[in-house]
């Protein structure tokens, strides 16, 4: 079972290096507006929700279609 305390864990030792991978990507395909605890928030619960929801995870979506959205969300708006 997922905690807050098992999220607190993650959140503290995952997102300084999520921060840095959004730092060190290229200029221009990082919204510079987007909020990076926002953006970890999004990637913790897709993550969390591929391996605890039943129905998600019963659909198996491919990962490479959860890296494309995110990926999306990520860039710039023009």
């Amino acid at each position: 079972m997922v905690t807050p305390l098992c999220v607190a864990a993650v959140q503290s030792r995952v997102s300084p290096q999520f921060q840095d991978i959004l730092r060190a990507a290229p200029s221009g395909n990082v919204d510079p507006n987007l909020d990076p605890d926002d953006a970890f928030d999004i990637v913790l619960g897709a993550i969390f929700a591929r391996t605890i929801v039943p129905t998600i995870g019963s659909r198996n979506p491919p990962l490479e279609r959860t890296v494309d959205l995110l990926i999306r969300m990520l860039r710039p708006t023009t």
